[in-house]
């Protein structure tokens, strides 16, 4: 009876994460069989771009490392416009779509813009030669970051620059900096107005795995010592700085993969962490949602963290690994190579997770925020949210998770207008004479 009992509770224990696993569906009828290593969300028109090498369909369309998903299925996005197909990232500012990748110099820029009436591609002029990892929107500026030089033209080496005018510049942020062969920016991100850099990577000489830079220079954040140190992610949630990756070296935890940035010192954001490295990380509401390679399976996993519970999605499904995600729609999409990981179907380079993101277990709304005096509602909200307790004229600011200010302005009313905005979750910032205070917003459909 005893071990007929333990099967049970066994079978009752892991049935969840079997029907879990089914839950996976593929994008599109044309699916990538090759590996997608960066999504980015156009929100404002519903669109996903799909970057990664040589995207060959299952209809044998080549979509020379750069893709879109809209309304269901992928489309090619032209021909490929670097000397070698693989294409990083995308990024989009002003309505201009550009896509960075490694290119050879001999051949072509690792910068190019799309143009929606030939579809065809340009590579931007002076953009560096290298390998662009990614791009980023941070002060109505889109910079771009990774490893890359300008050794054609004499000018200094660099990590980020930015765009402006289909033109690439030194980013207003930083000083360009030598580097050293091998180095290379993973991920950058905004965080208590200071610019945060994570990769791995040489500065004046000296090896930085976690740094921020400001009007004194470059500061380190944490002491690390191995030279298989890397931050591959950098994400806000909970008004907190995430970084994902691998990094034994770092004396101040055990933590070798998930670390919590406070402005002040770096902790454990899991007391068990199960990850031996993390190579993605997506907040969205009050939930984190993490990829990467797991401790005990030693295959990729993606699971969310809602502050108390890390709940598993794949159950160890994927073989390979998962670069990246993206939530559109209230659908997760993730993007890597796990070919043959959802059987039936065949799945491979970007799926997508059929349980709305709003369905998951910890997904909560907001309640009507109060500071003090201050108080908030509705909240949720859909149009109007009225703001009681403070002295006119005040300042706003409406922030996304990702840090970008959104909307801003000054109110006499005690209203602010939210309707411009899409569904999601918000930071408000509210200041006057008095001071400042921050809440929590959720904007709900019109």
């Amino acid at each position: 009876m005893i071990v007929t009992f333990r099967i049970f509770v066994l079978f009752s224990f892991l049935c969840p994460f079997f029907a879990r696993a089914q839950h996976w569906e593929k994008v599109g009828t044309r699916i990538p069989n090759a590996t997608v290593v960066d999504l980015f969300l156009d929100s404002s028109n519903h669109q996903l771009f799909i970057s990664g090498g040589i995207l060959q369909t299952a209809d044998s369309l080549i979509l020379k490392g750069i893709a879109l998903y809209q309304n269901g299925d992928i489309f090619s996005l032209g021909p490929g416009f670097l000397g070698n197909p693989i294409t990083n990232s995308a990024g989009k500012i002003n309505g201009q779509l550009y896509a960075g990748g490694w290119a050879d110099p001999a051949i072509e820029r690792s910068i190019a813009k799309f143009n929606p009436l030939t579809a065809t591609w340009t590579p931007l002029t002076n953009a560096p030669w290298g390998a662009v990892r990614g791009f980023k929107q941070i002060d109505n500026l889109l910079h771009y970051y990774g490893s890359f030089d300008y050794a054609d033209s004499g000018a200094t080496s660099q990590y980020v620059g930015v765009i402006m005018n289909d033109t690439c510049y030194n980013s207003p942020w930083l000083d360009p900096y030598t580097q050293s062969f091998s180095s290379i920016v993973m991920d950058i991100e905004k965080f208590q107005n200071k610019l945060f850099l994570g990769g791995s990577f040489t500065v004046n000489g000296n090896k930085r795995v976690f740094c921020y830079f400001d009007s004194t220079g470059v500061h380190q954040v944490g002491q690390w010592n191995s030279s298989n140190d890397q931050v591959a992610c950098l994400e806000i949630w909970q008004n907190k700085l995430i970084l994902g990756g691998y990094f034994p070296g770092n004396p101040t935890s055990n933590d070798i993969s998930l670390l919590t940035y406070d402005g002040t010192s770096l902790n454990p954001l899991l007391p068990d962490n199960p990850f031996l490295i993390v190579y993605a990380l997506k907040a969205y509401h009050n939930l984190l949602f993490i990829a990467g390679y797991h401790n005990d399976s030693a295959s990729c996993d993606v699971q969310v963290f809602d502050g108390n519970t890390l709940t598993s999605l794949t159950h160890y499904q994927l073989n390979n690994a998962v670069r990246d995600m993206e939530i559109m729609d209230d659908t997760l999409f993730i993007a890597g190579f796990f070919q043959n990981c959802f059987p039936p179907d065949n799945i491979s380079g970007v799926a997508k997770y059929s349980v709305a993101v709003s369905q998951l277990t910890g997904l909560k709304k907001a309640e009507n925020v109060s500071d003090g005096n201050i108080s908030i509602y509705p909240n949720p909200c859909n149009k109007n949210i009225i703001i009681k307790g403070i002295e006119t004229p005040f300042h706003f600011e409406i922030r996304n998770l990702q840090g970008q200010i959104i909307a801003q302005g000054t109110s006499n009313t005690y209203q602010i207008d939210t309707s411009p905005l899409l569904p999601g979750c918000y930071l408000l910032r509210l200041q006057n004479a008095d001071g400042i205070n921050t809440a929590k917003i959720i904007k709900e459909n019109n």
